[in-house]
């Protein structure tokens, strides 16, 4: 299982944030981490949870913001 979540969302999210480092990527990185970690098992969400809300300063709205205002899709 360990394996597993370093392949599909740890080496992932870290490779994201390292191509898209700026901090208006931040709350995209954010909503893609809590995507990837849907499949874990309800025994693993629970240690999982709570790393990510810990670090979920780009959720703030401020951070929500700037990731809506520098989005491609005009729309948004």
């Amino acid at each position: 299982m360990l394996v597993t979540f370093i392949i599909r969302i740890y080496a992932l999210m870290w490779l994201a944030i390292k191509v898209q480092s700026s901090g208006k990527d931040g709350a995209r990185h954010v909503h893609q981490m809590l995507v990837k970690s849907q499949y874990l098992s309800p025994k693993h969400k629970k240690i999982v949870d709570p790393v990510i809300q810990h670090n979920t300063y780009f959720a703030h709205p401020f951070n929500l913001l700037l990731a809506m205002t520098t989005d491609h899709i005009l729309h948004i």
